[in-house]
């Protein structure tokens, strides 16, 4: 049977062709019941606490199998809520049921209507405390396209009526409650689109606060916190009303998530435009990143068990893996040495991509235990199946921690063997990384040990920049500057000899000619 043929004696529905619309879309649909039952024998350490993974037991066991029987879809969850009060004059005690994810579909949601109607022989009542929050969620639904609906929703007033209250002949069920269904950020938002600031907007998006009548919930859906103390006494038309508006609201969003364009409160808004400048920027799950999610833990799993099979998946599923688990790079990256040579089986068996990727990812870290190890990665010939951003990450690693620590040469001996392999694969790297510090005591401490441990050549480039700067006179540190630059600082100002170690002679004899004193000034002489 139709659900709209189940509930038309009621002369509570829409047209056929609306819900007929409703139910060609995608979408799936969940609920939080709020309650409080009046089962005996109840101790609080029988309810789990919220997101807990202890399961139910004694009277709130017998009432959660209760539910998910009743309801027929089957294992929910129940926990305990501490905004939730009983009753005085009822007693009892609290706690909030999810439901399963169900698709919106008639025998579905004729599954619900007949669940609802048996809620008060459950032992189950609500008061003004205890809302029913509906979860809905369609197939794409992501950080996006979340923002486009809540944007749409901010501008169409009549909509929001809509979701605030639920009308029957007999009852006025408010979804605004206090602080409990907040509505002022469609106001905010609505501010902001008139304004076309949009990065407020993603701002207002980002907010972890759950009391607005509708929000984007991070688990990937759109929770709407619906209406309260609205399940006693089998009120049959609160909750054919309910069902009803449940349609609505489901063909206005199928609508919306169609649309090009939305126009309300005066204001026509984009899509192209919104999804360019707007997006939720918090953590956000939508339907097929929690699909995705699944495999990834199966894969775990896999992995945990067999770790070489890191070696022969596919290329994006080694990349989803290790952006889930990054901290899973450290356990599996040394993962059984070879007894041969002691390098681990995993990183000799990864292919280009796999190895570029994971050196990429250790790169990020940046502490002098894992720099080492990625020098490691070079000295067992994985230098050929590294691409260039990958060898300058690698590179700027050691450097980086070689320069923020200042370690001592037998570090440096360690990481750069000798001066032909540092010339051959090195130089360029550790001369880009020199010119884009600024000048400072450090740098000048980090290149003269690179001079002492190497035959190190400092760049042209570099003695200008100092040479430029108002630290010139870090250049006495040097014991050793090239003859080029010893002549550039003297055509400058013949005094600056004051600066200069080991003073070419020649440099010396021909200042003599012009300033006979000129050896008064020069270096450790007074």
């Amino acid at each position: 049977m139709k659900i709209y043929k189940l509930l038309n004696p009621y002369k509570l529905l829409c047209e056929a062709e609306q819900l007929d619309e409703a139910l060609s879309t995608d979408f799936k649909i969940g609920f939080e019941m709020e309650g409080v039952c009046t089962r005996e024998g109840f101790n609080s350490y029988m309810l789990p606490g919220y997101h807990s993974q202890s399961q139910p037991s004694g009277v709130v066991a017998e009432l959660f199998d209760d539910i998910n029987e009743t309801l027929g879809f089957g294992k929910g969850k129940i926990e305990r809520d501490g905004s939730l009060r009983a009753s005085p004059e009822k007693g009892g005690w609290t706690f909030e049921y999810g439901s399963p994810i169900i698709d919106f579909n008639p025998t579905n949601i004729n599954k619900i209507y007949h669940f609802l109607k048996k809620v008060p022989e459950l032992q189950i009542y609500t008061n003004e405390t205890c809302s029913f929050h509906t979860h809905m969620s369609f197939k794409d639904l992501d950080k996006i396209n979340g923002a486009w609906v809540m944007c749409c929703l901010a501008i169409d007033e009549e909509m929001q009526e809509t979701l605030r209250h639920l009308k029957t002949k007999n009852s006025n069920i408010d979804f605004f409650h206090g602080e409990w269904a907040r509505t002022y950020l469609f106001d905010n938002i609505k501010e902001y689109l008139i304004n076309h600031e949009y990065k407020q907007i993603s701002r207002l998006l980002d907010s972890t606060d759950k009391y607005n009548l509708v929000r984007v919930h991070p688990a990937g859906t759109l929770e709407w916190r619906g209406p309260r103390n609205f399940l006693n006494d089998s009120d049959i038309e609160a909750i054919h009303g309910y069902i009803l508006k449940l349609y609505k609201v489901i063909v206005k969003l199928s609508q919306i998530v169609n649309a090009q364009t939305y126009s309300g409160s005066g204001i026509t808004i984009n899509r192209k435009e919104i999804e360019s400048q707007v997006s939720i920027t918090r953590d956000f799950k939508s339907p097929a990143q929690n699909k995705k999610d699944a495999k990834i833990n199966s894969l775990s799993t896999a992995i945990q068990k067999n770790p070489l099979i890191l070696t022969k998946i596919s290329n994006d599923k080694f990349k989803d893996f290790f952006d889930k688990y990054p901290n899973k790079i450290a356990e599996y990256f040394w993962y059984d040495a070879d007894d041969r040579d002691g390098k681990p089986k995993i990183i000799l068996g990864l292919n280009n991509y796999k190895i570029n990727f994971i050196i990429n990812e250790i790169y990020k870290g940046g502490n002098l235990t894992t720099v080492l190890k990625l020098y490691n990665l070079l000295d067992i010939n994985l230098n050929d199946k590294l691409n260039d951003d990958t060898k300058k990450n690698v590179i700027n690693s050691l450097l980086k921690s070689l320069f923020q620590n200042q370690y001592s040469g037998n570090v440096f001996k360690q990481l750069f063997k000798d001066y032909e392999v540092m010339d051959n694969k090195y130089l360029p790297y550790i001369y880009e990384f020199i010119n884009d510090k600024d000048i400072s005591e450090s740098l000048i401490r980090f290149i003269k040990q690179l001079q002492e441990n190497f035959d190190f050549k400092v760049p042209m480039d570099f003695w200008k920049k100092l040479l430029n700067s108002n630290k010139f006179y870090y250049i006495s540190r040097f014991n050793e500057i090239p003859t080029k630059v010893q002549r550039m600082m003297v055509r400058r100002s013949p005094y600056m000899v004051q600066y200069i170690n080991n003073l070419d002679p020649q440099i010396l004899n021909s200042l003599k000619q012009k300033y006979p004193n000129i050896e008064d000034y020069t270096l450790g002489v007074l």
